[in-house]
């Protein structure tokens, strides 16, 4: 073990000293030697680096080779505890030395022989030899120079070049192959030219001394004598040939197959997967920082001789002249180097899932991205000993915070492993009596298949590692034909071995409005993932039906976890995990959805907690996120029991509820049952939850406080934006500032004040990025004309007021949609139906189609804004009914299909002879309410008077209401008259049917004309489903909410739509809504197109159409435009918005109305476009142009260069934008 660091030691006996007289001989031991020259074989490898590897620094050099030894060791279990690295010496430019710590990273670094990849046009290759003495080097060295040999003309004249074939033949021999000619790195000006010659062409060695110097060559004097000042040196190399057969990519550095090799000398095959996976992963990262040192380096190149240009134009005037020219050049070469440039970080922004609308550089990306940098920790205290110094060094920092973190990723249960059960002696779970279907568990336990690994690789997104090794999803899915069948043999070897706050809000504001004795409590779960015992959800998994195979899934996935600490720059040694759930894993949300859901079910099922009666279902604890949300009544009873229930899921999860953190609400004249050290909410604060303000009372400034001062300092972030073109900072205007209200205004409506403070700031960082704070921008296009898309003329900016609309409107259809009845939706009904009296709360539903109610004002916050929403966005056009039921599920009053003779609908308002409001509180609403089932008649006086009394004259609103409805829909309710061709039913089972028995839907496939037709035994129920045929040509079903009967829906998804809003004109049904649909239907009815089209009819005489088609086209275009810049110039001509002294004077900003360049008395845009001789020269210049290409068959005029196109007998249509 002493040679591990490469020192004798001292008991050793080093040899023999003689003494014979006065001299003195020292006899050394030769086996000293030996078994240095044994230990430096097994650990030595030497390192060649070939062609542009030649070239790195040494820093990438050392990383090549760390490459392997970091990838070994991190990846083998079995040294991991070896933390030690190998030494690494360069010898020289083309060879170092490296001396392994351990026998396995050597031999496989000798076994994998060589690394080769190209970046670009360069070949980087590293060659790896085992450890040779000199003798045995020198005796190598002589068996190669036996193989091949390599010849060197200098001087060689650049005219003489072509026949240097012809000279080598007739003076050595006959060439094999000769390969391509490329420049010697280090020296440019020289070139390098590669012959195979054939073995015989071997020159024998003279005597004389040049020749013993230049062994196995031949040295041929040069004919012509040149230039020593322009040399050119030819270096003519004979080399054996690489074996072809092995397999390369272009991707993968090293050879697979020698890692397959490797597989014997692991226990599994998890770790050889381990192992190799890291090696890439370290290289591919070598490699990449190696591609990106050479795009710099060629783009300082590029900027250089821009620069060079530049300072020779200053010499001379003619220097001037000519160096001009040269600089374009350059400046071109440069600006097509920025646009690949710009390519690849658009390619890495898409990646991310962001939207490219400008050239995108280092400096745009980085700004888009998340900000990684953090403030610098100066000083830091002991986690727990208060008697410990303030830790002030990095080190002491640094351990510090690995004690903090320790004690909350690891267990405090010493010996308790991930599978310990803990159902024994607790009735901890009883109340859990969900379990997974034995289906569903055989589906979870069954090996995985090579397809299915390698679609969730295709699915997976872009960008991410989904291992430690560091490998990205796209390495996968390029390799995947490579790896596919190690990969699933690796997963099948592991076998065997957020809710917005809509409840809260709603909760709230009935506890505030009847002013209830109860808690509202948001109880604040400190580290939520990080505090997870695994045993807890595990015993959770196997409660609730899991299969071992899938619970040895998990613990495969979470138990080998390891976490470093990093303060400031400074990453710390990691230690092992023993409980926490990883965020950013797709599997952590559900495994800590699955283990809560213990604690909810105890405080449901618990009789002692009382909570809000809505309906039949009480609300007592939700769980948004990772957040708990309780509402207990304010008594010591109950509030003690709900103590309780989380005590002992905090003692048996390692679960902590910080209470400092955690807060409750409670109606001010009430006092608290129970003291837990938390705050209470007083009646003039909010507080913030789910990244929402909420308060018993209205805290709307509050909240719009908090949005407008983060909009300031997100704008603040991007500065001038002086690099973003004017689509790019539409752009950022859309992505940094409107999505920050976003998320507040799904749940908060957005004041006109803040909706103008938005728009202020956004026109301003559009039209004036570097105006200083406190001055004005001129905005040249209207607001309500940028918001418009770009293809339809504007800058697809997202206007705030309609976006929050959108989002508000698009409750009432969740509410309507939603298959579950959960607890926001029965707590809307209670709101609603209270607020709109209301004597069932199901009618709510049916309100929300009606103008009178939602004109109405109520007190509801919340559900006031959804209301004044959705009344701006629901659907225009009530489709006509089909069948029966669809007839009984029309709505009464306010149908713009029930008319009384006047040709009005029956009110439901609140005005003299209106009788629908009434009707309506009392549960007369559809027809249906009238309609006898039984019977099949129409419902008698007497059993309609029970219903509404006491409202008056019920037999004459009956025979109103009757008169009213159409005539056609009256004869469905004829025996006679059959449901329409596709209509859907399911046929209910029979009473005595076994329980889960099938369910079977039927459907009218054609209308038959015999006289008797066979009826199924059952009631039928008519339902809905939906039919499509795909892409693929398969015929797809689906049934609309579970099968559930359109009686039971709270709206029919084919009764209402919006009329020709979809993509080809047709209509859209409930179930098509999109927010997309929403800002559409609220968008202003003056388009961009419309705008431009009167601007260019007043100086243009063309027709309209031809205007309009112009401009449409020109649009389509500026999306495809190379140059932003110029594509905005393009735009904002198109909309004769560029400012010129006609149009300024227009908006009354006084300027010179004369023009600058000619002194044309007045200065318009068309003036500024064609008429102005500055811009005529330009024109000329394009008509030559143009007149070459088209062959003087077009017809050049301003009605052509402002409407572009071209003529129909010359082939494409370019038009404005290729003119632009």
């Amino acid at each position: 073990m002493c040679f591990d660091d490469g020192v004798y030691p001292a008991e050793i006996d080093p040899g023999e000293m003689v003494v014979e007289g006065r001299e003195v001989r020292f006899k050394l031991n030769t086996s000293l030697d030996e078994i240095k020259v044994k230990w430096l074989k097994e650990r030595t490898v030497t390192v060649i680096f070939k062609e542009a590897a030649r070239f790195l620094a040494r820093n990438i050099k050392d990383d090549l080779v760390r490459a392997f030894e970091d990838g070994w060791i991190m990846g083998n279990s079995t040294l991991q505890h070896n933390n030690r690295r190998g030494r690494l010496k360069i010898e020289g430019p083309g060879v170092a030395s490296y001396v392994a710590k351990t026998r396995e990273v050597a031999d496989f670094i000798k076994t994998e022989g060589q690394v080769e990849i190209t970046l670009g046009s360069e070949t980087y290759k590293v060659l790896f030899k085992p450890w040779m003495t000199r003798a045995e080097f020198r005796e190598e060295r002589r068996q190669e120079e036996e193989r091949s040999f390599w010849v060197m003309a200098l001087q060689v004249p650049l005219d003489d070049m072509p026949f240097i074939y012809a000279q080598i033949e007739k003076a050595i021999g006959r060439i094999v192959l000769a390969h391509p000619t490329d420049a010697y790195p280090a020296r440019p000006a020289l070139v390098n030219a590669w012959f195979d010659l054939e073995l015989d062409a071997r020159i024998p060695p003279s005597v004389g001394s040049a020749d013993n110097f230049f062994t196995k060559s031949k040295i041929a004097d040069v004919e012509e004598e040149h230039n020593i000042e322009d040399p050119v040196q030819l270096n003519q190399a004979r080399f054996q040939r690489s074996n072809r057969d092995q397999w390369h990519h272009r991707v993968l550095p090293i050879q697979v197959e020698v890692i397959k090799a490797q597989k014997d000398k692991f226990a599994t095959q998890a770790e050889w997967w381990g192992v190799g996976s890291r090696i890439l992963s370290n290289l591919l990262n070598v490699f990449s920082r190696i591609l990106a040192q050479n795009r710099n380096k060629e783009e300082r190149r590029l900027r250089k001789k821009v620069q060079q240009a530049e300072q020779k134009m200053k010499q001379h005037p003619i220097s001037e002249l000519t160096w001009g020219k040269e600089r374009v050049r350059r400046l071109a070469e440069w600006d097509q180097k920025q646009q690949e440039e710009s390519e690849l970080w658009t390619e890495r922004t898409k990646v991310k899932g962001m939207a490219v609308y400008v050239r995108m550089t280092r400096e745009t990306f980085q700004r888009l991205a998340p900000a990684r940098s953090g403030p610098t920790m100066k000083e830091l205290k002991h986690p727990f000993d208060t008697s410990e110094p303030v830790a002030s060094r990095p080190q002491d920092i640094c351990n510090y915070a690995v004690a903090c973190y320790k004690d909350i990723m690891t267990s405090r249960r010493l010996g308790e492993g991930a599978n310990t059960d803990l159902l024994q002696g607790s009735a901890h779970w009883d109340n859990t009596t969900v379990r997974l279907s034995r289906q569903g568990r055989l589906d979870l336990d069954r090996p995985v298949t090579k397809e299915e690994v390698g679609e969730a690789f295709r699915v997976m997104a872009g960008g991410k590692t989904p291992g430690n090794d560091g490998l990205p999803v796209e390495f996968y899915r390029d390799h995947w034909e490579v790896m596919r069948e190690d990969l699933t043999e690796i997963y099948n070897e592991i076998q065997l071995g957020g809710n917005l706050p809509v409840s809260a809000l709603e909760v709230l504001e009935v506890v505030s409005r009847d002013e209830m004795d109860m808690s509202v409590l948001l109880l604040d779960m400190e580290k939520a993932y990080d505090l997870v015992n695994w045993s807890y959800v595990l015993t959770s998994l196997r409660r609730m039906g899991f299969g071992e195979v899938f619970c040895t899934w998990v613990v495969a996935l979470y138990s080998h976890s390891a976490a470093s600490v990093m303060v400031n720059g400074h990453i710390f040694q990691p230690f092992q995990l023993t409980q926490s759930l990883r965020q950013g894993f797709p599997l952590t949300p559900l495994l800590f959805v699955v283990h809560l859901e213990i604690l909810l079910n105890n405080v449901r099922n618990n009789t002692q907690i009382v909570g809000l009666e809505v309906g039949c279902r009480p609300c007592k604890v939700k769980a948004p996120a990772d957040d708990l949300f309780a509402v207990s009544v304010n008594s010591q009873s109950s509030m003690s029991a709900l103590r309780l229930c989380l005590r002992q899921y905090e003692t048996l999860s390692e679960a902590a509820i910080n209470w400092s953190k955690s807060v409750y609400l409670l109606p001010e004249k009430y006092a608290p049952a129970v003291d837990w050290g938390m705050k209470r909410v007083k009646p003039q604060e909010s507080e913030r939850f789910l990244g929402v303000q909420i308060a018993l009372t209205s805290c709307v400034l509050r909240q719009e406080e908090i949005l407008q001062s983060k909009v300031s300092q997100k704008l603040s972030n991007w500065g001038t934006a002086a690099h973003i073109s004017l689509f790019g900072r539409a752009l950022v205007v859309n992505v940094a500032l409107l999505a920050l209200l976003t998320y507040v205004g799904n749940v908060r409506p957005i004041s006109k004040k803040t909706q103008a403070v938005v728009k202020r700031k956004a026109t301003k960082f559009v039209w004036r990025p570097r105006a200083e704070e406190g001055e004005a921008a001129m905005s040249k296009v209207t607001w309500d004309l940028i918001c418009a898309p770009r293809h339809a003329g504007g800058l697809g900016m997202v206007d705030p007021g309609r976006r929050n609309q959108a989002l508000l409107a698009r409750w009432v259809l969740r509410a309507i949609m939603e298959e579950k009845e959960k607890h926001w939706i029965l707590l809307a009904e209670v709101i609603l139906s209270r607020e709109w009296q209301l004597s069932r709360a199901e009618d709510v539903w049916a309100c929300v189609w009606i103008e009178s109610y939602l004109r109405r004002r109520i007190k509801s916050e919340f559900w006031g804004a959804v209301l004044q929403a959705w009344r701006a966005v629901k659907p225009d056009m009530l489709s006509e009914p089909q069948t029966k039921q669809e007839v009984l599920e029309q709505i009464l009053f306010e149908n713009p299909r029930i008319r009384g003779p006047d040709g009005m609908t029956l009110k439901a308002n609140g005005d003299s002879g209106s009788f629908g409001r009434a009707w309506m509180e009392r549960g007369v609403v559809r027809i249906r309410n009238m309609w006898d089932k039984f019977s099949g008649c129409w419902l008698n006086e007497e059993v309609l008077r029970g219903k509404l009394f006491p409202c008056k004259f019920t037999k004459l609103r009956k025979t109103q209401i009757l008169e009213a409805i159409p005539e056609e829909w009256l004869l469905v309710f004829s025996p006679s008259y059959p449901d329409p061709t596709g209509t859907w039913y399911e046929q209910l089972a029979a009473e005595e049917a076994e329980a889960g028995a099938p369910r079977r839907f039927l459907k009218i496939v054609e209308q038959s004309e015999d006289k008797f037709t066979i009826v199924p035994i059952g009631r039928l129920e008519q339902v809905r489903v939906r039919e499509r045929v795909e892409d693929d040509g398969e015929w797809r079903v689906w049934i609309w909410k579970a099968g559930k009967p359109i009686k039971q829906l709270k709206a029919d998804p084919n009764q209402w739509v919006w009329r020709s809003r979809g993509p080809h004109g047709e209509h859209v049904r409930l179930d098509e809504f999109t927010l997309n649909l929403a800002q559409e239907v609220l968008a202003p009815l003056r388009t961009p197109l419309m705008t431009a089209s009167e601007r260019w009819s007043r100086i243009l005489s063309v027709d309209s159409p031809r205007i309009s088609h112009a401009l449409s086209s020109c649009w389509k275009q500026i999306s495809d435009a190379p140059n932003p810049r110029a594509a905005a110039l393009l735009w904002l001509e198109s909309l004769l918005a560029t400012p010129s002294a006609v149009s300024l004077n227009s908006r009354e900003i006084l300027v010179e109305l004369q023009c600058k360049r000619c002194s044309w008395s007045f200065e318009s845009t068309p003036h500024i476009w064609w008429d102005c001789p500055a811009s005529r020269r330009i024109w000329d210049w394009w008509a030559k142009q143009w007149g070459v290409w088209t062959d003087h068959v077009m017809k050049w005029d301003r009605d052509w260069v402002l409407l572009g196109g071209l003529p129909d007998n010359i082939h494409g249509e370019r038009g404005w934008g290729y003119v632009a």
